[in-house]
């Protein structure tokens, strides 16, 4: 059927949240890019190609967007990186020649499809020019460049910027945005960075060497004697992450009054800053009681607790969300009893997932029975809510959790299948769990059923053969759904693609992860997006493959493997770098559809080879009957020729063990039974024999 522009009314489809709707759109746009590419620029078909783009570029409010990911590989889909030029422009980046000499040269050098340059040189040229720059371009570039490419790389980028004004401004949007202990301690390794921008002390995170600590202790003394506020609020931040002591006579100067210092002081144990932390926080302005509260957190009196207490109710959504930022940073339990009585009267849900967030990462958080039933009042089996699930990890399943999950019954909902996850990992430890949890092994919905298996495999030991031996013929056999089952478990589900846009539609956060991750691949020097994706699929098994495709023979995947598929393999190359609890998101997404077992067989063979090596119980003769029905249950079977030549060597090395302990014991035996046979004889001769012998 011959494809044809289509109106633009579709980009509304795409900027919906149902992942159904936008991988159309996305499949559609590189299709008719294929099928007009070749065409004149002035033909009819390249013009309606054009203002499909144009139309797409200006649903961006500015570099902020939260689709501005979204858009950039949709519009690198339709039209390739002439498109992603147009979205820049639309953006506000003027970039003429007459500003940046010879850049549309660098343009041109990108869009053609060997190029040797890459928008890293684009942005470079736009951050580091001097003397013709736009000061707007500019500083529309540094936000782009914090959004668009991987973290190290913007820093190097946006520590290029002549202009300081604009440099710190970007770098402050940076931290805002970025902040992270894996940036701590990347700068740790370039100090040059830091030393040229010290607004980023911020950033730097214990523990630290001698060597580097006395490097940064004079980085703090520079920041601090410069006399410029940004750089002294990078330089405060470091004394109090650092714990930097070495600063306190600094901080002691009779000019260093203001809140800034006195928070720094508070956090090197100071008495006297915190009493005047607790006036300033009294204050009836609240932009001064904001300016105390990064102080109170290190301090673990109860009027301290009691400030931010009230603030955190009764404050501005600013003044709140300080307070209880502050809270959550306080070491003291009364500060940790306080997140939980907000988290209980709270009826906002936002509220409560920054409250779930916020007690999870509070330093006295650690397992704790009675705030884990607690966070069972959270609990809503038609919502999810991520954040409840890593609070959970750290508080234990205390006496609710198990209860609710035992109330789970087939089918599981989304919600349900994620508490049974997060609670896996306290299988060994609560035994009113493991009944359930062995149970929902067997759901019929393979991608649950699996991650489980992973999350319960480090708690398995050879005690639970049998449970395994069960959990293959479960899987192994070709077992047909019935009409309602199908229907509970299979709905929405005909094809991978299906199956991805469900799963991208449940987890927001992996779908705008997966896009983050596209284009930091096409802003950067690396091998085309094409043969990139390419490439990982040819390394896949073939009934992966054909899975994938949609296709039912093998000849015809290099028929149906071609470009008009980009889309779809670069999506899975990318999420197969994408981590979730008990395993990749391909993996998920491929499990879900039923129709392919390889990493169920790789989950298996992965945990009973660990138990070959390492487990001394399987040494021992007793375990030749378990083994021996391993083997004949593995026989014949595809996907498990490795583990089957590892358990025949093992159980000859059992069975030689066996043989050779039985021979040893017979010859003990039967040397025990000639000599009694021999006393016994010589015992036995009548007494003239014996006196003949002599």
């Amino acid at each position: 059927m011959k494809i044809q522009p289509p109106s633009p009314e579709i980009i509304q489809d795409l900027l919906t949240d149902n992942w159904h709707l936008r991988w159309q759109v996305i499949d559609l746009m590189h299709r008719v890019n294929l099928a007009f590419r070749d065409h004149a620029r002035s033909s009819r078909e390249q013009a309606a190609c054009h203002h499909l783009g144009r139309r797409l570029t200006q649903t961006l409010s500015g570099p902020g967007d939260p689709n501005l990911h979204l858009v950039f590989t949709t519009a690198w889909f339709l039209g390739g990186y002439p498109f992603v030029f147009m979205l820049f422009n639309q953006l506000g980046i003027d970039d003429r020649d007459e500003f940046y000499p010879q850049i549309s040269q660098l343009k041109k050098e990108i869009c053609k499809p060997s190029a040797r340059a890459s928008l890293g040189d684009y942005f470079s040229r736009l951050l580091s020019s001097r003397e013709t720059a736009v000061e707007l371009t500019t500083s529309i570039a540094a936000s782009l460049t914090i959004r668009l490419f991987p973290p190290e790389k913007a820093l190097n980028l946006l520590s290029a910027i002549p202009d300081s004004e604009i440099r710190f401004a970007a770098l402050e949007e940076f931290r805002r945005i970025c902040s992270g202990p894996e940036l701590g301690s990347y700068l740790l390794q370039h100090l040059e960075i830091l030393q040229e921008n010290l607004p980023l002390l911020g950033l730097l995170r214990p523990p630290l060497s001698d060597k580097l600590r006395q490097r940064c202790l004079e980085l703090v003394r520079t920041a601090l004697e410069s006399g410029d506020r940004r750089l002294e609020g990078g330089g405060l931040e470091a004394v109090r992450n650092l714990k930097l002591n070495e600063i306190l006579p600094r901080l002691r100067k009779p000019g260093a009054k203001n809140p800034e210092y006195l928070c720094a002081r508070a956090h090197l144990g100071e008495t006297e800053a915190c009493e005047a932390l607790l006036g300033i926080g009294r204050s009836w302005r609240a932009r001064s009681r904001c300016r105390a509260f990064a102080g109170l957190a290190a301090c673990e009196n109860p009027e301290a607790i009691a400030l931010l207490r009230k603030s955190a109710r009764r404050g501005d959504r600013e003044e709140r969300g300080l307070a209880l930022s502050a809270l959550a940073l306080n070491p003291s339990l009364e500060a940790l009893e306080t997140l939980f009585e907000l988290l209980r009267q709270t009826r906002d849900p936002e509220t409560r997932r920054l409250l779930l967030r916020l007690v999870a990462r509070h330093p006295r958080s650690g397992i704790d029975p009675e705030k884990a039933d607690l966070l069972a009042g959270c609990y809503d089996e038609h919502k999810l809510d991520p954040e409840l699930f890593r609070a959970l990890e750290r508080f234990g399943p205390g006496t609710k959790w198990p209860e609710i999950v035992n109330r789970f019954r087939p089918p599981l909902s989304f919600a349900e299948q994620e508490t049974a996850l997060a609670l896996a990992r306290f299988y060994p430890d609560c035994p009113k769990l493991r009944p359930t949890l062995t149970k929902l092994l067997f759901d019929l919905d393979w991608s649950f059923s699996c991650r489980l298996f992973r999350r319960l495999s480090p708690h398995l030991a050879p005690r639970d053969l049998e449970l395994i031996l069960r959990f293959i013929r479960f899987f192994e056999e070709d077992q047909a759904l019935s009409i309602s089952e199908r229907l509970k478990y299979l709905s929405e589900i005909e094809d991978f693609s299906e199956a991805m846009c469900l799963f991208l539609n449940q987890r927001p956060d992996t779908g705008r992860l997966l896009l983050k991750k596209i284009v930091q691949h096409l802003v950067q020097d690396g091998p085309p997006l094409y043969d990139l994706a390419n490439s990982h699929f040819r390394q896949q098994p073939v009934a992966l493959q054909k899975l994938i495709l949609g296709l039912e023979d093998e000849t015809e995947i290099e028929a149906g493997h071609q470009e008009v598929r980009l889309p779809l393999l670069v999506f899975v190359k990318f999420l197969t770098e994408i981590s979730l609890p008990g395993g990749s998101a391909e993996s998920i997404i491929v499990n879900r559809t039923r129709k392919y077992r390889g990493f169920f067989r790789e989950a298996v063979c992965e945990l009973l080879e660990s138990w070959l090596d390492d487990e001394p119980g399987l040494h021992e003769t007793t375990a030749l009957p378990r083994l021996n029905q391993l083997l004949d249950l593995l026989r014949q079977r595809p996907g498990y020729d490795k583990l089957r030549e590892k358990l025949i060597e093992h159980l000859a090395a059992v069975q030689r063990k066996s043989r050779e302990l039985k021979i040893f014991i017979n010859i003990a035996r039967n040397r025990d039974l000639r000599v009694i046979k021999v006393r016994h004889i010589h015992s036995s001769s009548p007494p003239e024999t014996r006196t003949q012998g002599k």
